[in-house]
């Protein structure tokens, strides 16, 4: 049996050796820094005050944690508080964005790329506010203003070049790419087919699955205020921009982002707000069928996340023992060695949202919250095996960077490496 694993090593590392071998060309997204590295480092970021609150070392923690500021910074295309971007250009050579020159869908779509495109608005706006918000909170001084600024400047290029107002109806329309380019985005993708992708203004349901609220950010507020205000959404409306999803299932997103957190500390929800919460919310919490591996990253490309930031600043005691119960179940699922049947890349978001919940617990001590005590040794020992210890597949994007790492460590090094 031995034998047979080790072999079975040698044929992965093979296989993924010859991968990276074919794409080791010089393509524009060779080392681009993406939201898996994120995920992993920036969790470590958010355990860093409990860990000190309790007196557990945070050598390992901060090193992770620095690293991923580090790639923050690096991704930025200017300092804040002026508006900036991601990676100008970075992904102008791959499949999803090459064809952002075409504003409209095809058959027969010709390959036409943008120079100094950036990152899609879905996958920016759903994730990076939420790892500028940690490295934020785990910032003192200096860095603390850098952070802060940065956030500015990010809310700044939403105004700037994302958003603007459909004025035949009531909609607030998104650009597809954070940099102001509205063309086509994953044409064919995934081999879907020659009339399946996104023409312009076609990720305008972004706001409908972005925690940007917990920037607490006036401008943010108003913004989720005015999309508040459109309800209820045409059906012409709902083809044309949102997937034609009717818009109720995200509502309690929407109310609660249309209020500041600084603004709801020891407030109660709205009866609407509550009524919304047992209609449509409830049921993520509390799945019949189980936690899935779609489930797990929902937890960040989706409502669960803001819902229960807003639970806890409200320190609505209902909502909350909600999630207790919740984030119990779904840490026993985050472990070394287990089979729990998810995606590696959606169990990163289940990790990442675990410690965004042990974050808003940073106060616990441990000797009066034996729950939060076993969530936070779960994440920890998952962090510390995803950094260091080589994992059974590499951790590495192979077919972007043709390199082969199997443990964060190595494949972040590399990656910081990269860009000296």
């Amino acid at each position: 049996m031995i034998i047979k694993k080790i072999i079975l090593k040698l044929l992965v590392i093979c296989f993924f050796l010859q991968s990276a071998y074919s794409c080791a060309q010089q393509v524009s997204y060779k080392g681009a820094i993406t939201a898996k590295e994120l995920l992993v480092l920036m969790s470590a970021c958010d355990l860093l005050p409990l860990a000190k609150n309790n007196n557990i070392s945070t050598a390992l923690l901060n090193e992770m944690c620095q690293k991923g500021k580090a790639l923050l910074k690096l991704g930025m295309s200017s300092y804040g508080p002026e508006p900036w971007v991601w990676q100008s250009g970075k992904l102008s050579d791959h499949k999803d964005f090459k064809y952002a020159g075409n504003q409209k869908i095809n058959e027969n779509l010709q390959v036409k790329k943008v120079e100094n495109i950036s990152m899609d608005s879905a996958h920016f706006y759903s994730k990076w506010p939420l790892f500028f918000l940690s490295a934020r909170n785990s910032s003192q001084k200096a860095e603390l203003l850098f952070f802060q600024n940065a956030i500015k400047g990010l809310v700044a290029n939403l105004f700037k070049n994302v958003v603007s107002i459909d004025k035949e109806g009531c909609v607030v329309r998104y650009k597809n790419f954070i940099d102001g380019t509205n063309g086509v985005y994953r044409w064919n993708f995934e081999r879907r087919g020659v009339t399946y992708g996104h023409s312009s203004f076609a990720l305008s349901y972004t706001p409908f699955f972005s925690s940007f609220a917990l920037l607490d950010n006036k401008k943010i507020s108003d913004h989720y205020k005015k999309i508040l205000s459109c309800y209820p959404y045409s059906k012409v409306e709902k083809k044309k921009y949102f997937w034609s999803r009717g818009l109720e299932d995200e509502k309690l997103l929407v109310l609660l982002s249309a209020k500041r957190p600084s603004e709801i500390v020891n407030t109660v929800p709205s009866e609407t707000e509550k009524r919304y919460y047992k209609q449509y919310f409830y049921k993520r919490i509390n799945p019949v069928n189980g936690i899935s591996s779609k489930d797990a990253y929902a937890a960040v490309v989706g409502d669960r996340m803001l819902v229960m930031h807003y639970a806890f600043y409200m320190g609505y005691a209902p909502w909350v023992k909600d999630f207790n119960r919740y984030l119990d179940k779904i840490s026993n699922l985050i472990c070394v060695g287990c089979d729990n049947k998810f995606k590696s890349y959606h169990e990163l978001h289940l990790l990442y949202f675990v410690s965004k919940y042990l974050y808003l617990n940073k106060d616990v001590n441990f000797n009066d919250n034996l729950q939060v005590k076993k969530i936070f040794n779960v994440v920890l020992s998952k962090l510390n095996n995803l950094y260091l210890v080589n994992q059974n597949l590499p951790v590495s994007n192979v077919g972007w960077d043709g390199v082969v790492y199997f443990n964060f460590k190595d494949y972040v090094d590399w990656k910081l490496n990269y860009y000296k």
